[in-house]
């Protein structure tokens, strides 16, 4: 766990955060996602928590949503 370890370090994202996002993230794959997708998923989840969207129902619900 470095990745978690150096964002908890850094500030970033506490070790509760990254466990609850994710979640989120694993959650919500789709059946035959790219790597490309999976990255934009993963970004999208991210920048809607930093944005203040902290509710995981919601989270998910915007995360299964196309930009």
């Amino acid at each position: 766990m470095p990745m978690q370890n150096k964002a908890a370090e850094a500030g970033v994202l506490t070790p509760s955060e990254l466990v609850l996002l994710n979640g989120i993230f694993h959650d919500t794959s789709v059946h035959g996602e790219t790597c490309r997708d999976r990255e934009a998923r993963a970004s999208r989840i991210i920048s809607y928590y930093a944005a203040g969207i902290t509710d995981e129902a919601e989270l998910r619900l915007l995360a299964k949503q196309p930009l």
